[in-house]
């Protein structure tokens, strides 16, 4: 079952800026955002204050992304260094 994948403008700026500083990073998020397309729950769901959100690591990084059962939407949020990601 495909969802259609929204990128938040947050996640679009971060990924511009990873693929000119890493681009095989950035190749493995692409990657990633793909493979939850037709899997959304395999990354794991998070508990307050950030239910409602889920998560998947990407190396040193955590992707946070949003389900709409209803829509069929994975709206991808941010990408950030595990040290930032929960504070």
């Amino acid at each position: 079952m495909n969802f259609r994948v929204v990128i938040h403008p947050d996640l679009i700026n971060t990924c511009r800026k990873l693929r000119s500083k890493s681009p095989v990073r950035y190749e493995q998020l692409k990657t990633k955002i793909r493979f939850h397309a037709e899997n959304p729950e395999s990354g794991k769901p998070l508990h307050p204050p950030l239910k409602g959100q889920w998560r998947v690591h990407l190396g040193h990084f955590v992707l946070f992304y949003r389900i709409d059962a209803k829509e069929k939407t994975l709206v991808f949020l941010k990408l950030l260094p595990h040290d930032e990601a929960y504070q």
